[in-house]
This record gives structure tokens, sequence and C-alpha cells, in this order.
């Protein structure tokens, strides 16, 4: 996601992002949105009824709803301004996410829970 929101940072600071804002919306709706509802339905899923990690998942959930209301926006913007804000907000949001996601989660999770919930990673 850093390079694809590097290109639509760049291309809206000289005026011409919208290839690069494509290229990002693409990646969001055919990696990030099917990748994130597999987690969901498998990791999560699991990790959520555990005490241990019950805080980590909402936190993790509310990153993507987060991730996806930026997103969002940015179909809506109109202006290098607001492209800048929301590519930006977005990654960094992706950013702290992916240092909580997968290993600090799977690590507290009991062994064999992602086998028996066939986790695609």
């Amino acid at each position: 996601m850093r390079s694809l929101t590097a290109a639509v940072v760049d291309g809206a600071r000289s005026g011409s992002y919208d290839q690069a804002l494509s290229a990002l919306m693409s990646w969001f709706t055919l990696e990030f949105i099917p990748h994130a509802h597999a987690k969901e339905v498998t990791l999560y899923s699991a990790g959520s009824r555990l005490a241990i990690t019950r805080l980590l998942v909402d936190g993790l959930l509310a990153e993507h709803r987060a991730i996806e209301a930026l997103m969002t926006d940015l179909t809506y913007a109109r202006d290098p301004f607001t492209v800048i804000a929301s590519t930006a907000a977005a990654q960094a949001v992706f950013a702290v996410h992916l240092s909580k996601d997968n290993e600090p989660l799977s690590v507290r999770l009991p062994e064999g829970v992602c086998a028996r919930h066939r986790c695609p990673w």
C-alpha cells in the first residue's frame, strides 16, 4: 500500500493523480477488502471469543472500518488537498494495523485455532 499511496500523494501534488488513485482503489477493492473479510471470519472471529485477545480484535476491526471509511472518502474527493489528506490518513492507519495484525494476534490464540478456522496465512 505504501507505494500506491505515495504515488497518489505525488500525483496530487503535481495535479495529476487520477491514474494513481485508480490503482490504489483497485488494490483496496481486489486485495484489501477480500483479505480483511477473510481475517474477520476466521482469525478475528476466533480471537473475539477469548478474553486475552478480545480488545486486540476490537481494535483491528475498528481499523478495518477506518480504512474503509477513508477509502470511501477518496472516491468522493474532488481536490488535491482532500486526496492527500485521506490517502495519508489511510496509509497511517494501515501501518498501525499491520503492526498488530497476524503474529501478535495469532501467537495469543490457542494452538490449532488457525487450522480449525482455515486461516489463509
